[in-house]
């Protein structure tokens, strides 16, 4: 299902007042990397907190040795049992623990100064084993799994560091496009000798397109993309790389794109092993495997041989970081892939072995294509609405307001058109089959929301400009309902209903304030909730400070589970009014505090703080998204 932030003509306006991202930081490659080292032991009587103190002792210390000035190294050992884990560093470990290493690939794509790497100790079978993973903040990017056993308890420290090494991840952003050329400036260049930029020329980066979002910004890897790194200038951190990608114009940037970031991946020197399957994850034999060292310009290619009846294939020789694989399909022609090998496991590339394979595959990527536009134009259409409407209504210049939101009307009208002539392209390579059919439905539905609302702004439009009795009425509800106020909402709507009945939108908003407002308020923890969202969480007459803030956020998170339970998603817009002026508080008082020495754990407290707010607001709006889309089904 398309996950939407509607703008519906009652509720999601409110959404959107609060969607202010914070200020971008311009200056994080001048900063050094923030790596923090996440410690767990499985209990057993060789790993001994001694031991495991000292083993975080050493892999700290040789990784600062290491990095030097560049990189600001701590380290954290999470035992089960002990503090209450409430950083998000303690978080990420525990969901680890408890639903595997997977989950770590489910995480938000908010982005944030820190790598954390995960680091966890085991005894098997008479062998030390340590597994680890990190998470790249600036890039929203989580690298692979790796493992490694020794007999050695002393040797074990160093598989830690070679796999931490291994996956550190230098970032850096894209600065110059010049067809599939790209410029990237390295972060923490110049703070640390140039060997602690430790890339050479044939590995490989992933890209990530960083944009605004509601929260602040996020951070989306851009698939089947690769930057191929041709020369490393590690005295002025600058990095020339090659563009390898099967979009069309995969750095393309639309309105809410900031930049482009590249991260280093943790690729090795190993053979190739190489599995091609069809859709349907059936082995194909008998196609022919080539590999292009350095790319596919280069004529000289190797010959693999042709793939076993389970699909198979390797090099005999070790392949440097990246395989530009081409398979060639008989009777259709060739497929390109480039391959990077993040470890010595095989690999598996999808090719469409049969009709429906082959329109699925088809649909998938106009469909992909489509999604790509949309989301664009979603996107901008809510920015817009809120910087031409809904800020300039507040300012007072409603005539101006109007004009604006009539002009938005008839844009968004012509981008809809837009959308739906592209929508052909998926209707006509889903064919008659089923499964890629739902490609078509998800797009048909993302239409129709676009298409409410335009219907929705010209019926705005002329509520403003033709202000009739009901229309009056209308007018001050949908204020009220905009600040929350929903028993000055529900009066007025009311009486707009009275003086016309012809008004079936308004007498559902009547229904549903009611249901939800008065008719299931009817017991205590649920009349708590509301009065702590009303006179504590979102107060008009007194701010939060952000000590009160780390004071009140359990509460508030407990009393979000009780109002989730009872379908309240009102009282839940009133507590996310309150979430974005909580974010500019933590954030002017880390400001103030400066960064010493002496207020380093207020600064912790503050950025815990800050990360658990983030999380809540984000539950919270994914609720209220359900509980609307629930709603507008059942109506």
């Amino acid at each position: 299902m398309l996950r939407l932030a509607l703008i519906s003509l009652f509720c999601t306006t409110t959404l959107l007042q609060a969607q202010a991202p914070e200020n971008y930081n311009t200056e994080w490659l001048k900063e050094p990397y923030q790596l923090l080292l996440v410690i767990h032991a499985e209990p057993h009587p060789l790993l001994t907190n001694v031991y495991v103190e000292q083993f975080a002792r050493d892999l700290g210390d040789s990784l600062q040795r290491d990095l030097g000035r560049t990189t600001k190294v701590s380290t954290l050992i999470y035992r089960e049992g002990g503090e209450a884990n409430t950083d998000p560093a303690r978080q990420m470990m525990q969901s680890v623990i408890e639903r595997g290493w997977g989950d770590l690939d489910n995480l938000s794509k908010q982005i944030h100064p820190n790598k954390l790497h995960l680091v966890r100790l085991y005894y098997l079978d008479g062998e030390y084993e340590v597994q680890s993973r990190q998470v790249d903040g600036e890039t929203a990017t989580v690298s692979t799994l790796r493992k490694s056993r020794t007999t050695d308890r002393h040797w074990i420290t160093r598989l830690a560091a070679m796999q931490v090494a291994q996956d550190f991840g230098h970032v850096g952003e894209v600065m110059e496009v010049n067809n599939q050329t790209l410029r990237i400036q390295m972060q923490a260049a110049g703070l640390g000798v140039p060997e602690t930029i430790r890339m050479v020329q044939g590995e490989v980066m992933a890209l990530v397109q960083v944009r605004r979002s509601a929260n602040g910004y996020t951070a989306t890897r851009l698939p089947e993309t690769l930057a191929y790194i041709t020369n490393v200038d590690a005295v002025k951190g600058l990095v020339t790389a090659r563009l390898f990608s099967r979009l069309s114009n995969p750095l393309a940037k639309d309105r809410q794109t900031v930049t482009f970031r590249a991260i280093k991946l943790g690729t090795r020197v190993v053979p190739l092993q190489l599995r091609v399957l069809d859709q349907d994850n059936n082995p194909i034999g008998g196609y022919s495997v080539s590999h292009f060292p350095g790319g596919y310009e280069n004529s000289a290619s190797e010959p693999l041989g042709t793939t076993d009846t389970q699909g198979r294939i390797s090099s005999k020789d070790p392949i440097y970081h990246v395989a530009f694989v081409r398979v060639q399909i008989a009777g259709v022609g060739k497929t390109d892939a480039p391959v990077p090998l993040l470890d010595d496991q095989p690999v598996v590339i999808k090719i469409s072995g049969n009709r429906d394979a082959a329109i699925l595959d088809d649909t998938k990527f106009e469909y992909e294509r489509w999604l790509k536009k949309f989301t664009v134009m979603k996107d901008n259409y809510e920015v817009d609405y809120k910087l031409m409407y809904i800020d300039v209504m507040r300012k007072g210049s409603e005539k101006q307001a109007v004009d604006n939101l009539e002009k938005l009307s008839k844009g968004l009208k012509e981008s809809v058109d837009e959308l739906k002539t592209e929508l052909e392209r998926v209707r006509k390579a889903a064919q008659d089959n089923k499964e890629a059919k739902r490609f078509v439905d998800n797009a048909e539905s993302g239409v129709k929301v676009l298409t409410d609302s335009v219907a929705q702004m010209d019926e705005q439009v002329a509520l403003e400009r033709n202000p009739t009795e009901d229309r009056k009425f209308l007018k001050l509800a949908k204020q009220a309902d905009a600040e929350y106020d929903f028993d000055l909402a529900l009066d007025n709507y009311k009486k707009s209903y009275l003086k016309n009945r012809n008004q079936p939108k308004v007498m559902e908003r009547i229904k549903a304030i009611e249901r939800i407002w008065k008719t299931q308020y009817n017991d205590k923890d649920h009349k708590d909730a509301r009065t702590f969202a009303l006179t504590v969480w979102s107060s008009k007459t007194k701010a939060l400070t952000w000590e009160e803030i780390e004071k009140e956020i359990g509460k508030a998170e407990q009393y979000l589970d009780d109002l989730e339970k009872r379908g309240d998603y009102l009282t839940v817009l009133i507590m996310i009014k309150g979430d974005l002026k909580h974010i500019a508080t933590l954030n002017a008082a880390r400001e103030a505090l400066g960064n010493g020495e002496e207020v380093q754990e207020k600064l912790g407290l503050i950025d815990r703080t800050r990360k658990a707010l983030i999380d809540f607001d984000r539950k919270a709006r994914d609720f209220v998204e359900k509980a609307i889309n629930e709603e507008g089904k059942a109506g």
